[in-house]
Parts: structure tokens; sequence; C-alpha cells
């Protein structure tokens, strides 16, 4: 990961920005993945029985979503400088 982090910063602003606002739009599709997994998930016939296990895996999207989500927005926010260790 560092790796990939030093090859970006060894390239101007305009291809950095380029290259984050590309991680955003397939974190973004990544989101939508996830989510239309997990609605074709549910609406299996045993799944829908089973309430629990529907709240379970809705939580786990969720999670994997804003997980996703923060580590996308982390980077861009390192990028601009802002410390993410406080």
């Amino acid at each position: 990961m560092d790796d990939l982090l030093t090859s970006i910063n060894s390239l101007n602003l305009a291809w950095r920005i380029a290259a984050f606002a590309g991680l955003a739009v397939a974190t973004h599709l990544i989101v939508i993945l996830l989510r239309q997994i997990a609605g074709r998930a549910s609406m299996n016939e045993r799944v829908k029985r089973h309430q629990k296990l529907r709240s379970v895996a809705t939580l786990t999207t969720s999670a994997l979503v804003f997980t996703l989500y923060f580590f996308a927005i982390g980077l861009i926010l390192r990028e601009f400088g802002v410390s993410l260790t406080a």
C-alpha cells in the first residue's frame, strides 16, 4: 500500500487528483455492487424466513460500505495534507 501511495505522490498534482477521483469512483462502484449482491442474497426464500439472518446481512453490508468510503475519504484527505493520526 505504501508503494502505491509513494508512486502516486511522485505524480504532479493534476494526475494525483485524477487518481484519487478514480479511486472514489471505483469505491462507489464497488459499493453499488455489494448492495446489489446483498439485495439478491436477501431475496432468497430461506433468508426471507429468517429475519435475524437478513438483519446480519444488512449490517455486514453497511459495515463494508462505510469501511470503503472512509478508506477512500482518508486517502483523499491524506493527499491534501490532513493528519489522520489524531
